[in-house]
């Protein structure tokens, strides 16, 4: 029998080459967004462990997927959340 090549990795390894972290940040920040009320607010990244580019197109693939009635716009390498046409807001 052959053995296997591949080695299990730990949740701490896991954490750090940060396969999971744009999906599953993204998809808690819209939430977040969402529940806050808040028609446009700027995101703090500080402390997210996905870069700017990940980031927004984590969001915006899970906004298309998922259907939330939010934009995604970036500013001077700033991302914003903009509540769309469905709560009164054009898109």
């Amino acid at each position: 029998m052959m053995s296997s090549r591949f080695v299990p990795i730990t949740e701490k390894e896991l954490a750090g080459l940060g396969l999971r972290s744009a999906h599953g940040t993204s998809e808690a920040l819209l939430s977040e967004f969402l529940e806050a009320g808040l028609e446009v607010a700027k995101l703090d990244r500080t402390g997210l462990p996905s870069s700017l580019p990940s980031l927004q197109a984590s969001l915006r693939s899970l906004i298309q997927s998922r259907g939330f009635p939010v934009k995604v716009m970036v500013r001077k390498g700033e991302i914003y959340l903009v509540k769309t046409e469905q709560s009164g807001i054009p898109s």
